[in-house]
């Protein structure tokens, strides 16, 4: 009986696959890349299984399109899928060295601001359940829309002015003082 090989190997951007002895089933690792960089709005990404095994599927992708601003919001959900389950999937920046998200039950879909000058992976991890699996997934990247920034300073307005007042009304002398005497 093999056993099962721990070491991880990474062939980034070639999408090749990395068969590992594990027992009498398959193990297969692949790397595959995503557009870099990623453009804005939704990008699909899928893979087919033809065979009976355990899988790790690695979806790399280098930054995200400049859009002049610093921050860019990323969204990730589980993918949909025929024939297989599961085990888990994670969100990873490269750059930062950083796990953005671990898909739970309790946390269905990573909705985040990353930096969009970053790199990540997106890790899939799983077990197909018939000769012939797949799924297919999104990932979508979005800056806030003109509107969500109105909103924002608009917000932030609000509360500079409504500390101004208070600081004014603190700052006020009572009346009673001003007038030279203190009134019963």
């Amino acid at each position: 009986m093999l056993s099962i090989i721990k070491k991880r190997l990474f062939v980034i951007g070639l999408g090749l696959p990395l068969v590992f002895a594990s027992g009498s089933a398959l193990a297969v690792q692949t790397t595959s890349p995503l557009q870099s960089p990623l453009p804005l709005g939704t990008t699909t990404y899928n893979s087919t299984k033809t065979a009976l095994q355990s899988f790790t599927d690695n979806w790399t992708f280098n930054q995200i399109v400049n859009t002049g601003s610093p921050s860019t919001y990323l969204k990730a959900t589980l993918p949909t899928a025929t024939n297989l389950s599961f085990s888990s999937m994670y969100l990873f920046d490269t750059t930062l060295g950083t796990t953005l998200w671990t898909y739970s039950s309790s946390t269905p879909v990573f909705w985040g601001q990353v930096n969009p000058a970053d790199n990540f992976n997106l890790q899939i991890n799983g077990v197909t359940t018939a000769s012939l699996s797949q799924y297919n997934g999104q990932i979508t990247a979005a800056v806030p829309e003109a509107p969500a920034w109105v909103l924002m300073l608009i917000g932030i307005a609000g509360v500079a002015t409504a500390a101004h007042i208070r600081q004014r009304r603190h700052k006020q002398i009572p009346s009673g003082l001003a007038a030279g005497g203190i009134r019963a």
